[in-house]
């Protein structure tokens, strides 16, 4: 998801949420600014800060996790700055006056505002991979409701689809992540809600809050507003224990697991109509009259492994298991739920790697295996992105962004969805993300820092047809690296193959 600059407004987005913060507090809210808060905590407090400094443009993360890390440190420091406060990054009474004050710093919200009231156009669709004066319409509507945090750029890529998919969710429109007559009907009418800060659900499970959305699929590496109210769903029963990040990540997945086990429904791990009823009215029994008990761990990484998996079989699971193939980079096709040839070749491939049995069946012990794996994939990912960077740049959302493009034809000097080169691709997804970057392969190596070993976001260089560096790619972990390449167009290469290994020139981080 592309990011803001540093320090650019969210003007009418703080206008526009200001009131859900301030002006009916709840319990939770009345104890915000009564404490400091500081580097490295993590309650709920911090989250309403995180919260309140998007709204004034100085929170650039597309989440407000609860945790006070680098981006919060850095985003209360430039609010202190701009309020001629002493900028020591930690949030006191000062700082919370500062806040709570109706002024903002970032200056009238009124241009904004005018500019975002123009009418969208609804003669197309705007879809991902559109551009132009409809998309910066769209965009700017979307950043007035609070939505959308991103440039305004005309360009309609994940950010801007995370958006309308937000959007059509708390607006009760079929989420598609598509703007087409119905939603920009429904913008232009002035009749859409404004984003709203999450609220945490009620205690007792009860179905007042009907905010889990019953028609809708959430699996592991979706995001958005549907992920966040099935975290603070889980979070209100016990099942869930982590940041409400809005990403479905392998601890989301873990929890819906456990929840599952212990409701007594099918244990996938993946959140569909059946898991949000009994969501909703769960009562910490399963429906088979079982005590739910969240805190016995006894079996539940082991759940989504009770059935073998093998060649034929189709279904949710199947697609859960091409899922982690293809964040270990083993699976280079969109995930269909039929476990065909190719799935076999992927398995068998991961078995080999780990010496298990290479029969490409998906056991018990391979998919524990292939779990186990996958999270510490996940958490070098984490790791990799918590390093100081420029501006409010994060590794995850470039490999977000960069493996939308999966399977983008290679297309000689393309910089743009329609098609890639190496190079093209690296700028355009750093472009994304609010960096620009050198546009040729030995512009980039020349450009980066040199680093003795490639962390996840780094730049993997090659030397193919040419001498020096002509070649490169995103590393995303575990020896895996995401490129255009040539004969393959977007795909997830693996640097210890022979080809690659023999043209390795090194690693240089562009952030």
């Amino acid at each position: 998801m592309s990011l803001l600059s540093s320090k650019k407004a969210i003007v009418t987005a703080s206008v526009a949420v200001a009131g859900v913060v301030f002006a009916a507090p709840s319990a939770t809210e009345a104890s915000f600014g009564e404490r400091t808060l500081h580097f490295g905590m993590n309650n709920n407090d911090v989250k309403v800060l995180q919260e309140t400094l998007k709204e004034k443009g100085f929170f650039q993360f597309h989440t407000a996790t609860g945790f006070y890390g680098e981006v919060t440190r850095k985003a209360v420091t430039d609010f202190q700055k701009a309020n001629g406060l002493t900028a020591d990054g930690i949030a006191g009474p000062q700082t919370f006056g500062a806040l709570k004050s109706n002024s903002s710093s970032n200056g009238s919200s009124q241009p904004a505002r005018q500019e975002a009231s123009k009418t969208i156009p609804d003669t197309q669709l705007l879809r991902q991979g559109s551009s132009g004066s409809a998309v910066t319409l769209l965009q700017e509507k979307l950043k007035e409701l609070g939505y959308y945090t991103g440039s305004v750029s005309g360009s309609f890529q994940a950010g801007t689809r995370e958006a309308v998919l937000a959007y059509q969710q708390a607006n009760s429109l079929h989420r598609d992540g598509i703007a087409g007559p119905q939603t920009i009907g429904h913008m232009n009418s002035g009749k859409g809600k404004a984003y709203s800060p999450e609220q945490p659900s009620s205690s007792n499970g009860s179905k007042n809050s009907g905010s889990l959305p019953a028609n809708t699929v959430l699996r592991l590496n979706d995001k958005g507003s549907a992920v966040s109210e099935l975290q603070e769903k889980l979070k209100t029963h016990g099942f869930y224990n982590s940041g409400v990040t809005g990403t479905y990540g392998t601890i989301t997945r873990q929890a819906v697991r456990d929840f599952q086990q212990a409701a007594g429904i099918g244990v996938d791990g993946i959140a569909g109509p059946q898991t949000f009823r009994a969501l909703e009215n769960w009562t910490g029994q399963s429906q088979n009259g079982n005590s739910g008990n969240n805190n016995s761990n006894s079996g539940s990484n082991n759940s989504s492994s009770a059935s073998t998996l093998r060649e034929g079989v189709e279904g949710t699971a199947v697609t859960e298991l091409q899922n982690q193939l293809r964040t270990l980079g083993l699976f280079h096709v969109q995930p269909t739920g039929y476990y065909g040839s190719i799935t076999k070749e992927s398995v068998r491939k991961f078995q080999q790697q780990w010496n298990l049995t290479a029969d490409g069946i998906a056991t018990k012990a391979t998919i524990q295996k292939l779990n186990e794996v996958a999270e510490i994939h996940r958490k070098s990912a984490e790791n990799s992105s918590s390093q100081p960077s420029r501006g409010s740049f994060q590794v995850l959302n470039l490999i977000a962004d960069a493996s939308t493009f999966l399977g983008t034809p290679y297309v000689w000097g393309g910089a743009s969805p329609t098609g890639f080169d190496c190079s093209g691709f690296i700028q355009y997804v750093f472009k994304q993300n609010g960096l620009t970057v050198p546009r040729t392969a030995a512009q980039q190596y020349n450009f980066g820092k040199n680093v003795s070993k490639p962390q996840v976001g780094d730049i993997v260089f090659f030397e193919t047809y040419t001498s020096g560096p002509s070649h490169n790619g995103i590393y995303i972990g575990n020896n895996q690296f995401i490129h255009s390449g040539s004969s393959t167009g977007i795909t997830i290469a693996n640097l210890n193959t022979s080809y690659w290994s023999q043209r390795y020139l090194g690693a240089k981080r562009l952030h």
